[in-house]
């Protein structure tokens, strides 16, 4: 059976990739309404941050299909298990490497992060969570390497009053990715800035249907 024929140009509008489910993602429209969307074609590939061109279904104006990617301004990519680059998020502006007194910080990683970061052209900052526990001697030394070679260091913490004011002023205006070992803190952190992040991620595979068919996801949050 033939693929349906694409709309024409004039049919189409512009959106923004807010959570990606493989070949379901979740667009969001310059009006800010968000709608599950399917990729045309198997050689389209999309991910996260992504702008795209896209038109409702004809027969479900709830659902519509991605037709094409725009050129992205950076691209941050992952080595999958196979040894190979795959594509994590686009359009970001900065990275923010979140690291903690517990689990102990593999510096290795935060590098890794920061060398992702430089590749694909982005700010790169590194947080330190968990600010309440201080820090010990040797994690302080470490932390003023980055600083001393010009990485912002903020302290967070979402268990103190005004906890998240500097991580806050360093997001602002930003498209950011937070990334760091498991443990860190990060979803405490993102449910912290972003009360209804909890809400918005349970709602979307159910309105992608993909959620299951994937380990891992992006989500874009205002």
């Amino acid at each position: 059976m033939a693929r349906p024929a694409a709309p024409p140009a004039a049919r189409r509008e512009l959106g923004r990739i807010v959570a990606s489910y493989g070949r379901t993602v979740l667009v969001e429209d310059a009006a800010g309404e968000r709608l599950p969307c399917r990729l045309h074609g198997r050689k389209l590939s999309a991910v996260c941050g992504d702008t795209v061109s896209w038109a409702r279904e004809p027969a479900h104006e709830a659902e519509g299909i991605v037709y094409e990617v725009t050129a992205r301004r950076s691209l941050l990519m992952r080595l999958a298990g196979s040894g190979r680059s795959e594509p994590v998020v686009a359009n970001l502006t900065q990275l923010v490497a979140v690291v903690a007194v517990l689990p102990a910080p593999d510096w290795a990683i935060v590098d890794r992060y920061m060398a992702g970061a430089a590749w694909c052209g982005i700010r790169a900052v590194v947080a330190c969570n968990k600010a309440e526990l201080g820090v010990p001697p040797a994690m302080g030394v470490e932390l003023d390497v980055y600083a001393a070679i010009g990485y912002p260091l903020v302290r967070c913490s979402t268990r103190v009053p005004d906890g998240l004011a500097s991580l806050s002023a360093a997001l602002t205006g930003a498209s950011s990715v937070l990334v760091g070992q498991s443990g860190t803190g990060k979803s405490s952190l993102l449910n912290a800035l972003v009360p209804e992040a909890r809400a918005v991620t349970q709602e979307i595979p159910a309105a992608t249907e993909q959620g299951r068919h994937t380990t891992t996801s992006s989500v874009l949050h205002r």
